[in-house]
């Protein structure tokens, strides 16, 4: 992470809570501001490595964002 930190990307580590992690993704499929598709056809995926960089990534940014929130309140 510090070569990409160097070259100047805005990056940090990932949240990692599978749990916590699934529920916020799930949360956003139930809303319909989430889905996977091929195609234009919704799809779901199994054991699939970037289904799970993806969740770490709406996680992570939710839980910045919900931590920040807590931090201003």
């Amino acid at each position: 992470m510090a070569r990409f930190i160097e070259e100047g990307f805005n990056c940090s580590n990932a949240n990692k809570s599978v749990l916590s992690g699934i529920e916020a993704v799930a949360s956003l499929m139930k809303q319909g501001h989430f889905y996977v598709s091929r195609d234009g056809i919704p799809e779901k995926t199994q054991n699939d490595d970037v289904m799970d960089a993806i969740r770490y990534a709406i996680y992570t940014q939710h839980h910045q964002m919900v931590t920040i929130s807590a931090i201003k309140d």
